[in-house]
């Protein structure tokens, strides 16, 4: 079975899918993970300087500025260049001839206006559920972030969870499609709210899990 957890930035989804892999022994599985490693290759590609944590490390590491020159000659050569270009445009800022930017809107632009828009949107869901081929594992996905990849967990037997944190910090970027395109889904099996101290949230988090793997 597949547990497919959503909610804005910084709302506690990390949480709730620790706890399924520690106490439930889910196997933690991500429609950010083939993502994670095209934009590792394109930075590694084009010579742009970054560390690895930038892209899987928590949200300081993500909200990390990254630079690029105007004549960095492996980036221009790049065949992707005419579109990060676009979103340098878009989301960068520039100061003479460097470009900064943030892991964090690279990747939500990579995954959404570059390649769901370019290559169209089941993209990255074919590419996830290919991971989940075990239909004896439980597996946990804390990064839902459109109705389809929310759809395709319902079709594969699955269960979704959306979880609610009124007052949290907020990260770069929160109209981003990918942080709003399920704020009026609602075909949700359990919403939770994150409102209380951690344990309070932990406990309820391994009461909705619990409630899944034992129905």
């Amino acid at each position: 079975m597949i547990i497919g957890v959503s909610g804005k930035a910084r709302s506690g989804k990390g949480v709730f899918s620790d706890i399924a892999v520690k106490a439930f022994g889910a196997q933690k599985v991500s429609f950010a993970g083939p993502l994670k490693l095209e934009v590792t290759e394109f930075l590694l590609d084009s010579g742009i300087g970054f560390r690895l944590e930038n892209l899987t490390g928590d949200t300081a590491d993500k909200e990390e500025i990254l630079k690029t020159d105007h004549h960095n000659v492996l980036l221009i050569q790049h065949p992707y260049y005419p579109y990060f270009l676009k979103f340098l445009l878009h989301y960068g800022s520039c100061v003479g001839t460097t470009w900064s930017f943030t892991p964090r809107a690279l990747m939500q632009w990579w995954g959404t206006e570059f390649r769901r828009n370019y290559f169209g949107e089941n993209y990255w869901i074919s590419r996830f559920l290919e991971a989940c081929d075990n239909p004896k594992q439980l597996y946990v996905v804390d990064d839902c972030r459109f109705p389809n990849e929310a759809q395709a967990i319902k079709e594969a037997g699955g269960k979704l969870v959306r979880i609610e944190r009124p007052v949290r910090p907020i990260g770069s970027n929160p109209e981003h499609p990918s942080e709003v395109a399920l704020d009026g889904w609602t075909a949700w099996d359990m919403v939770i709210q994150n409102v209380d101290p951690l344990w309070i949230f932990q406990d309820r988090c391994q009461r909705v899990i619990n409630g899944f793997v034992n129905q």
